[in-house]
C-alpha cells in the first residue's frame, strides 16, 4: 500500500507587523490553488479584534477567513487555533479552537499558552497536512523577537518543529528594507530554511533595487523571489486596526463612529467595495455627524467604556439630535447596545451592574456568561423582497426586552429593532452590510453586484498583481 504523503509546508514571515504577510499569504493561496494544488492557510496565533464566525460556529480571524476563501475552502477553526483579543487594563480574551475561554490577565494567558499551545498547534497543522498538498503558514509579527523566543509559538516554535520552506517579506515604505531583511535573517531561528526574500510596496522602477538584492544574496545566499509594487486601494478585509486607520471617502454621507474599543473592523468593508465610502468620526471631528445622512455605530470590545466615551464628548447628544431630524442610525452588536435603554451586566466585577444607553431604541440588554457564536440567515422584516442574506453573531450581550418592531426575520424568529419613526435600527448580526439588499434598504441606493462577487474579483486582482511580481515558477517547482 502506498503511504499517503503529508502536505508540504510553506511559511511566510515578515520583518515586522504590517509588512504584507497576510496579503502575500492570501495571494499565494489563490495562485497555488489555480495551479492545481489543494491548499490551506494557517496562522497559529492571531492578535486581532477583527473576527468572523464560521459555518461550524467557530470564531477565527478575518484574515484567515479571507485566505481560506482564496483557497476555495470553507473556513474552519483549524486554520487559526488561537485568536487573542486585547481588552486593555492588562487583560485579553483568549479564543482557542474557535471558542472563547474568557477574559484573562496577560500572566494567566501566558501560563495557559505555555501548557497548551504547542500540542494544539501541532494537532491543527498535522490534520491540515493530511487533507491538503500545501499548507501556507503565516507567521505573526516578526520571527526575530529574541526577547520572547521561548513563547513565540507562531514563528519560532513552528520553525524549530517543522522546518518549513520560508519566505521573508519586508515593507520598503518603512525604510531600511535591506537592513531589516538581513537583521531578521541573522536573528531568526532555523534560518537555513529561509529560501526567499520578498520586497513589498515598491514605488517606481524596481530595478533600482538590483544592487542591494545582489549584495543581500552575497551575504546570505538567499535570492529575492520578487518585488511587489505598492497596490493602491486594496479593497479586502484587513487584519487589524492598522488596516482601518483612515476614512474611505467617495463623496459619502455615511459616518462610522470610531470609538476607542471598536471591534469587528471589517464591518465597514462593504461600504468600500460598493463604492459608497465612509467617514470615521471621533471626538475630534464629531461635527461631521451633523452633516451625515446615515450614521453607523459598530461593534465594541468594551461597550461601557465606549458608551462613556460618547457621553464625555457630547456625541450621544448629537445622535439624539440627528435621530430627531430623521437621519438614519444603525447600531450593530455593541453599537446596538449603546442605542438601547438599559444594559445590565453581572458577569464582570470591574464593570457597572447597570447603565443607561443613549435611549434611541426601547430595548434592554443583559450580559450572559456564554458567548453567542453562530451564522445567521436573515431577511428584512419590512421589505417586499424575500432576499435571503447571511451574517454572523458574536456577543455576550443579549436582548431581554424589546418594545420595538423587528428589523430582520431569521430561522430563530424576529431579530433586531426599528424605532417608531423608522430611522433608528439595531441588530446583533455582523456582516449585515455585506447584504446588497440591506444596503439598498438602509441607504436607498441600488447595488448591482453582490459583496461576494466583488470580494472574489478583488482577491483575483491582487493575486494577479503579486503573481506577476514574483518568480512563481520557481516557487511551484520547489513545492511540486
Amino acid at each position: 500500500m502506498r503511504t499517503k504523503v503529508k502536505a508540504k509546508l510553506l511559511m511566510v514571515v515578515g520583518t515586522a507587523s504590517g509588512s504584507g504577510k497576510s496579503t502575500l499569504t492570501m495571494a499565494l493561496c489563490n495562485l497555488l490553488r489555480k495551479s492545481g494544488f489543494t491548499v490551506s492557510p494557517f496562522k497559529a496565533i492571531n492578535i486581532s479584534l477583527n473576527s468572523v464566525v464560521t459555518t461550524e460556529g467557530s470564531e477565527i480571524s478575518r484574515a484567515q477567513w479571507l485566505q481560506a476563501i482564496a483557497c476555495g475552502k470553507v473556513p474552519n477553526s483549524e486554520i487559526n487555533p488561537y485568536l487573542i483579543k486585547y481588552e486593555g487594563n492588562g487583560r485579553a480574551q483568549l479564543i482557542e479552537n474557535g471558542k472563547s475561554l474568557g477574559s484573562m490577565t496577560h500572566n494567566d494567558l501566558s501560563h495557559y499558552m505555555e501548557i497548551n499551545a504547542k500540542n494544539n498547534i501541532r494537532s491543527a497543522i498535522n490534520h491540515l497536512r493530511d487533507s491538503n498538498q500545501i499548507v501556507i503558514i503565516e507567521g505573526s509579527g516578526s520571527p526575530a523577537e529574541i526577547n520572547r523566543s521561548g513563547e513565540d509559538y507562531a514563528n519560532t516554535f513552528i520553525l524549530r518543529e517543522y522546518s518549513p520552506a520560508t519566505i521573508l517579506i519586508t515593507d520598503i515604505e518603512q525604510g531600511g528594507a535591506f537592513a531589516s531583511l538581513y537583521g531578521t535573517y541573522l536573528l531568526m531561528e532555523n534560518r537555513k530554511m529561509l529560501k526567499w526574500f520578498v520586497v513589498n510596496r515598491m514605488r517606481g522602477n524596481p530595478d533600482v533595487l538590483n544592487t542591494g538584492i545582489e549584495k543581500l544574496a552575497e551575504l546570505t545566499g538567499i535570492p529575492t523571489l520578487g518585488v511587489i509594487p505598492r497596490i493602491e486601494e486594496i479593497m479586502l478585509p484587513g487584519e487589524d486596526g492598522n488596516d482601518y486607520s483612515n476614512s474611505r471617502i467617495f463623496g459619502t454621507d455615511v459616518c462610522i463612529i470610531r470609538y476607542p474599543m471598536m471591534e469587528n473592523l471589517s464591518e465597514v468593508d462593504p461600504l468600500t467595495a460598493f463604492g459608497i465610502g465612509y467617514n470615521y468620526v471621533n471626538r475630534n471631528n464629531r461635527n461631521l455627524l451633523k452633516l451625515a445622512k446615515a450614521i453607523i455605530l459598530p461593534g465594541s470590545k468594551d461597550v461601557f467604556f465606549d458608551l462613556q466615551y460618547l457621553r464625555d464628548n457630547g456625541i450621544d447628544e448629537i445622535l439624539r439630535e440627528r435621530a430627531a431630524a430623521g437621519v438614519k442610525i444603525l447600531g450593530i452588536c455593541g453599537g446596538y447596545q449603546m442605542l438601547s435603554s438599559i444594559i445590565e451586566n453581572s458577569q464582570r466585577k470591574d464593570e457597572p451592574k447597570k447603565v443607561s444607553g443613549i435611549g434611541l431604541l426601547r430595548v434592554d440588554f443583559s450580559y450572559f456568561p456564554e458567548k453567542t457564536l453562530k451564522r445567521t440567515n436573515f431577511t428584512i422584516y419590512e421589505s417586499n423582497r424575500d432576499t435571503k442574506s447571511q451574517g454572523y453573531e458574536i456577543h455576550f450581550g443579549n436582548v431581554i426586552k424589546n418594545y420595538e418592531r423587528p428589523l430582520f426575520r431569521t430561522e430563530d424568529g424576529s431579530e433586531g429593532s426599528i424605532n417608531e419613526s423608522g430611522n433608528v435600527f439595531g441588530t446583533n448580526i455582523h456582516g449585515c452590510m455585506e447584504s446588497a439588499a440591506f444596503i439598498e434598504y438602509l441607504l436607498n441606493i441600488h447595488i448591482d453586484e453582490t459583496y461576494g462577487e466583488k470580494l472574489n474579483k478583488e482577491i483575483n486582482r491582487i493575486s494577479e498583481i503579486i503573481g506577476n511580481s514574483i518568480d512563481l515558477k520557481t516557487l511551484i517547482s520547489y513545492l511540486s
